[in-house]
């Protein structure tokens, strides 16, 4: 018999042993500690990336800059600041919004955002949180 079919036999007489608590297994089939700790670092890391942090400070245009998490005001926010600022609004809708205002005059309700062209219930829905009068 050569080298190979003996070691072969050897590891599979220890692996097949009658009390499967009693095999004794190499340290290569188990994941080591310098591994698990390695991914437990890799996942803290990541979870601290600045991406996970919703409330970053964005130029609106202005001198100022304010949290995307902030509350903006549609009867003065601009084209530039709508589009920024509210999920689903994109340069369009954003100029449907101020010329709705330009038109009939200040909003004097968020609900009369359904009137303007474009706004729908699922994006006043995304955005309540984020708009005031």
């Amino acid at each position: 018999m050569n080298s190979l079919q003996i070691s072969s036999r050897a590891s599979s007489s220890r692996i097949s042993s009658s009390n499967p608590s009693s095999a004794s297994f190499s340290s290569v089939d188990r994941p080591s500690t310098l591994f698990r700790f390695a991914s437990f670092v890799i996942l803290l890391v990541l979870s601290l990336s600045p991406a996970a942090f919703a409330a970053e400070d964005v130029d609106l245009g202005s001198e100022e800059s304010v949290a995307v998490a902030a509350v903006l005001n549609i009867n003065e926010a601009s084209v530039e600041q709508l589009a920024l600022v509210l999920s689903g609004v994109g340069e369009v809708k954003a100029q449907a919004i101020v010329e709705w205002r330009n038109t009939h005059g200040e909003f004097t309700s968020i609900e009369q955002l359904l009137e303007v062209k474009g706004v729908g219930a699922a994006t006043l829905s995304k955005n309540s949180h984020k708009i005031s009068i």
